[in-house]
């Protein structure tokens, strides 16, 4: 360990690409376009390297509004994904996602960090980030059902229940 962060060998790291090569060998065996899955993998990985690397500047930050401002961009971009699965959506439906997600998720947030964990500092960007990001999701996803089975009911003609 070092610094809280575990340091995994490349060889274990490799082992990790067992199951890929499979999935290439297959790929290439049944002509599934396995330069298309080559190109995707590398991709990933160029993806998870950088978001390593940005994950860990974030958990050594000491500053709430940085802090703040990822919560920030993780409701803004929860909120529009939930709404992605809808047709035609606007921006009244984009802020009524984004207020469901942000009063349930930092509701919750904020009962689990303070109360449950007894977070010091509250905004320990350790905790709180990876926490948010779980809790955002699944509001997220409650969010993006409920819209779905919502539009799928007014096109049957449906009309809201008051």
């Amino acid at each position: 360990m070092n610094n809280g962060i575990a340091i995994i060998p490349l060889g274990n790291l490799a082992l990790a690409f067992i199951p890929v090569a499979i999935v290439l060998c297959v790929m290439l065996r049944w002509s599934l376009g396995a330069g298309k899955g080559a190109v995707a993998i590398a991709r990933m990985v160029l993806q998870l390297l950088f978001i390593g690397y940005l994950l860990n500047w974030l958990f050594s930050v000491d500053s709430s509004l940085i802090v703040i401002g990822l919560l920030g961009i993780m409701l803004l971009v929860a909120s529009w994904i939930a709404m992605r699965p809808l047709e035609a959506w606007g921006w009244e439906n984009f802020s009524s996602a984004l207020l469901a997600i942000f009063v349930a998720g930092s509701s919750i947030l904020t009962l689990i960090t303070m109360f449950v964990l007894n977070t010091e500092p509250w905004y320990s960007p350790r905790l709180v980030i990876p926490l948010a990001g779980m809790i955002f999701a699944s509001a997220m996803n409650t969010v993006s059902i409920a819209a779905e089975r919502f539009a799928a009911e007014r096109a049957r003609g449906e009309t809201p229940q008051h």
